[in-house]
């Protein structure tokens, strides 16, 4: 089974995160190999949905506090102003005991400008992407990868919108991913209905606050809970 340390047998095993985003960076064969293996018909890349505490200091203007109540717009959804959402593209496989590396696809807001705008980071370990990461769902069986980006890069991002989120631009992307299903971009299998999907995440996501599993958890290598909505199961507790 390929691995990380396929092309880097010197990487020491667990928690040694940051010498792996550091290897990340510097190695473009690893990105272009990486990318081809894990994304072979048979072993599908998965697309999750991510939920992070929010809003951040990026969906904001610059010099503004999170906690004034006006600084994200008139929203009546409450998920809007407690939660930030996004993609995160990874293997189906992932090494139990090293960190994963994947890519992240988020739309936020410019703090300079105050524009919204889309930001893809290929430099993440999808297992743990930063203490405001909650839990992330497994909710698609990526075919092709590539025609997958041009589905989500053609939905438009409204830049100047004020009462604008995240949540509204995953909310049409994930639609276009369903009726690209027939498409043969998105496997058949994948979960990608709106409602079922945040119903899953914030549920998810709910349950392990109110246990008390977030408190004082901000080890980068500690895996976030993730669930698989596509089977009904967990990936990480």
């Amino acid at each position: 089974m390929y691995s990380y340390q396929n092309y880097h047998p010197s990487l020491p095993g667990p928690g040694k995160f940051e010498r792996l985003q550091t290897r990340i960076r510097e190695s473009k064969l690893f990105q272009k190999e990486w990318s081809k293996e894990i994304f072979k018909r048979r072993n599908k890349g998965r697309l999750y949905v991510a939920l992070y505490r929010g809003p951040d200091r990026n969906q904001v203007f610059a010099g503004r506090e999170p906690e004034d109540p006006d600084i994200i717009g008139p929203v009546e959804d409450p998920d809007e102003r407690k939660y930030t959402w996004c993609f995160l593209v990874g293997p189906k496989h992932e090494p139990r005991h090293l960190a994963v590396p994947g890519t992240r696809l988020a739309v936020t807001r410019d703090s300079w400008h105050g524009r919204w705008i889309m930001q893809r980071n290929y430099e993440v370990n999808v297992k743990n992407t930063g203490s405001r990461m909650l839990v992330r769902v497994a909710v698609g069986k990526i075919v092709d990868l590539q025609r997958m980006w041009n589905v989500l890069y053609a939905v438009p991002v409204h830049e100047w919108t004020w009462a604008y989120r995240n949540k509204a631009w995953l909310t049409e992307a994930l639609m276009r991913l369903k009726d690209s299903i027939a498409d043969g971009v998105m496997a058949p299998c994948s979960q990608l209905d709106w409602m079922d999907v945040q119903n899953a995440t914030v549920s998810f996501a709910e349950r392990f606050e109110r246990e008390g599993r977030f408190e004082g958890v901000d080890d980068i290598n500690v895996p976030k809970p993730a669930w698989d909505l596509m089977e009904g199961r967990y990936l990480y507790e």
